[in-house]
């Protein structure tokens, strides 16, 4: 089976709100998280109060970083995504819900403040040479995914 090409027509900027071809506001925002790769998105969807955050985070799997991804930028993309979510939990509407957060593969309806602080968290355990490395055997692309 062939793939479709596709061409980027354009690039979406960060806060830009998506909108449909024929020019509705779709009520949705996207981010530039960059980190795990150079080009990853979120999407905000207020309306259901779910951050989509394609492969930046996941609960009980590891986030690896191809040629191109930067701990150091995804450290900064998981500070900023905290901050957003704080911020929106904040919000006093009446039956306003915590945000939940859903990624590209297996997670989904997580708390997302949650699921965040613990990212962050062993993060910076990672980054201070905390965390001991060890080869498990297992190549993550082949035997995983």
């Amino acid at each position: 089976m062939e793939l479709p090409r596709y061409h980027v027509t354009h690039w979406a900027e960060d806060g830009a709100r998506v909108v449909s071809s024929s020019g509705e506001d779709l009520n949705l925002v996207v981010f530039q998280t960059p980190g795990h790769m150079p080009d990853e998105i979120a999407i905000w969807d207020a309306k259901n109060r779910v951050l989509f955050v394609g492969d930046t985070v996941y609960e009980r799997a590891p986030i690896l970083f191809p040629e191109g991804g930067s701990i150091s930028e995804y450290r900064d993309t998981i500070d900023r995504l905290q901050q957003l979510v704080h911020g929106w939990n904040q919000e006093e509407e009446v039956n306003c819900s915590k945000v939940t957060i859903a990624s590209g593969h297996i997670t989904k309806n997580a708390d997302a403040a949650r699921l965040l602080a613990q990212t962050r968290s062993f993060l910076s355990r990672v980054l201070a040479a905390e965390v001991s490395v060890e080869d498990l055997g297992i190549d993550w692309f082949k035997d995983v995914f």
